[in-house]
């Protein structure tokens, strides 16, 4: 895991047990991609409220500091805490995004009649969910950040003693012994003649009945030894058997435990090697073990491996999770409570609270699952799931966009910060009023399956009919590109080609005061366009005197180059960008195939 700034909280390697997590993913290495993209799908979910981090109390996270910043929403005076609040502090599955559960903590409440006391409760449990709400990203900062492989890693399971009865050794017969015999008449001399006559008869017969049951005692035991020995060797063979069965089932554990933890080693390393889909699944399913803010919202990742960009979509929690009721009040001569809503700027100002602590809590969390540094660059788009009132249909526009890289997270205090200033700081481009849902343009469309880029050896591809950008001649591009930003509303006009085989075109925008002179630059490249381009442009835009300068490249762009353009009137689109304007504006479905034999223009290579 990375390390950095105190603000991006501890770290734990604790070795958590995963539990038989891999019996579901039997044969994985046998499997298929999509298969196995299942099995793991079904390993963390089966393991996930085994290592899920308790909750920590972020009731007891509250500080001065955070108070200060609360001034709007103080708490309401009342009695001592009741034991509904008390139950919600300590109960760790609670989380104040979920809208479920909000609700199901006032219905609680519901059933009790009007009286100063119910006033009370639900006084005290809308302060805890706004104090909740507005300390996400201190307590999010403040969980433990396990490492995921040590978690899924698979303990081998406890095998099945021999049985009890065949560890215990069978119990010889006991030998026969004979009983004593009485006293010999010859010691009673003191009998008279008859009366030792009389004694010797019945001791006699007593020593005859002495062997004659010693005889039976030793027949008994030869029976009993001899069923002894047949009982002994069964047993013995029982027991050995047993043991090779215990031997052979250790081993075929020991053998499964290897096995899957080698498919997890080899998941690893696909991940550590940058293998985009690798990395696209371990943030996914770590996220979802781990990430404070992940476990009742959806949400979906795209890695590049190019420019080592991470692009996260997050589907923002419901408006319903900020109270409608502010105060609630008791009036004794009515027997009722009267309530007090929330005044919308204030809705308005803790939503936006809530969004902001949300996307920076995610790209904190990316970072610090980070354990090989195989990303640069987080970008978060959060978007709100609502329904167009003018069609009925569903519709997903994004509220929030902010992209950031580790060195600027690092470097932030999270504890301290103010959430939407600290966004701000970051460039990021946030909804005038969430609240409404008015939509922004992300800093970078999310499209999971992006086409851009289709390998030679793919028989498919000679079938789909879309024209392929990098088979187009340089002049066919430059009117490609031309048309595109016509469609868009530009008044475009070509230039001369430029020195890579891209295109220079100066285009105006006619709208007042947003308006002016833009420089368009675009590049077909195979690998990740290099930051002296975007310096280019830059320059380019300067000499020209324009307003804004756009690179548009059928490849993707690096961190340094996104660094350069931050807080600069530039708009960086890579390929997948390019296809999504082409099929929006255009009409056209293209497609981007790089052929085996492409070498990209040296001249802007270097730093990415």
């Amino acid at each position: 895991m990375r390390s950095g700034h105190v603000g991006l909280g501890a770290y734990s390697g604790s070795d958590f047990s995963g539990g038989n997590a891999f019996d579901e993913a039997a044969s994985i290495h046998e499997e298929s991609t999509e298969d196995m993209i299942d099995s793991e799908n079904s390993l963390v979910s089966g393991v996930a409220q085994s290592v899920r981090p308790t909750a920590v109390d972020s009731w007891s996270l509250l500080s001065a500091n955070s108070a200060a910043r609360q001034d709007e929403f103080q708490p309401i005076p009342g009695s001592n805490e009741s034991e509904e609040i008390q139950h919600l502090k300590t109960e760790s599955t609670f989380n104040v995004l979920d809208g479920d559960a909000i609700h199901h903590a006032f219905m609680k409440l519901e059933h009790l009649s009007a009286s100063e006391g119910k006033a009370v409760q639900l006084n005290e449990l809308t302060d805890y969910l706004i104090k909740e709400l507005l300390n996400i990203l201190k307590s999010g900062i403040s969980r433990e950040c396990p490492d995921f492989f040590s978690c899924m890693k698979v303990p081998p399971r406890q095998i099945e003693a021999v049985p009890e009865r065949l560890r215990k050794a069978i119990k010889p017969p006991t030998p026969p012994t004979r009983r004593a015999y009485p006293v010999s008449p010859e010691k009673h001399w003191s009998l008279t003649a008859k009366g030792q006559e009389k004694y010797r008869l019945r001791y006699q017969k007593e020593v005859q009945q002495i062997n004659d049951e010693y005889i039976r005692c030793c027949h008994t035991y030869r029976q009993q030894m001899a069923n002894y020995e047949i009982q002994e060797k069964q047993h013995l063979d029982e027991l050995k058997l047993a043991n090779e069965h215990r031997s052979k089932a250790e081993q075929a554990e020991q053998k499964r435990v290897s096995e899957r933890n080698n498919v997890l080693m080899s998941f690893k390393h696909d991940v550590a090697s940058g293998d985009g889909n690798a990395v696209s699944r371990y943030f996914h399913y770590a996220l979802q073990l781990f990430g404070f803010i992940f476990e009742y919202e959806d949400f979906d990742i795209v890695y590049s491996p190019d420019s080592r960009r991470l692009i996260l979509q997050y589907q923002l929690p419901n408006r319903d999770i900020i109270p409608e009721v502010r105060t609630y009040r008791y009036v004794k001569s009515r027997n009722s409570i009267t309530q007090t809503l929330f005044k919308k700027q204030d809705t308005k100002k803790l939503y936006t609270s809530v969004i902001a602590q949300i996307a920076l809590l995610a790209i904190v969390e990316v970072f610090r699952l980070d354990f090989s540094n195989i990303v640069d660059t987080v970008c978060f788009n959060g978007m709100y799931l609502t329904t167009d009132p003018s069609t009925g249909h569903t519709v997903f526009p994004c509220l929030i966009s902010v992209q950031a890289n580790f060195k600027e997270i690092s470097e932030l205090n999270l504890e301290r910060v103010d959430p939407v200033a600290c966004l701000k700081h970051l460039s990021a481009v946030v909804s005038r009023d969430p609240n409404e849902v008015v939509p922004v343009r992300p800093l970078i469309k999310f499209d999971k399956n992006d086409s851009r880029f289709v390998t030679e050896e793919n028989i498919l591809s000679d079938l789909d009919q879309r024209p392929n950008l990098m088979e187009l001649t340089p002049a066919e591009f430059e009117s490609l590109v031309t048309n595109l930003f016509s469609k868009m509303g530009l008044d475009t006009k070509l230039t001369q080609p430029s020195r890579d085989g891209g295109v220079d075109c100066i285009a105006y925008d006619s709208r007042p005061i947003l308006g002016g002179k833009v420089v368009i630059q675009a590049k077909r490249y195979k690998n990740t366009v290099g930051v002296a381009a975007v310096r280019d442009l830059y320059g380019t835009m300067m000499n020209e005197g324009a307003s804004k300068g756009i690179l548009v490249t059928t490849s993707g762009y690096g961190s340094a180059s996104d660094k350069f353009a931050k807080n600069k009137p530039l708009e960086l689109i890579d390929g997948s960008g390019l296809l999504s304007l082409l099929k929006e504006y255009a009409g056209v479905e293209a497609k981007i195939v790089v052929p085996n034999d492409w070498v990209d223009s040296p001249l802007y290579s270097g730093e990415i």
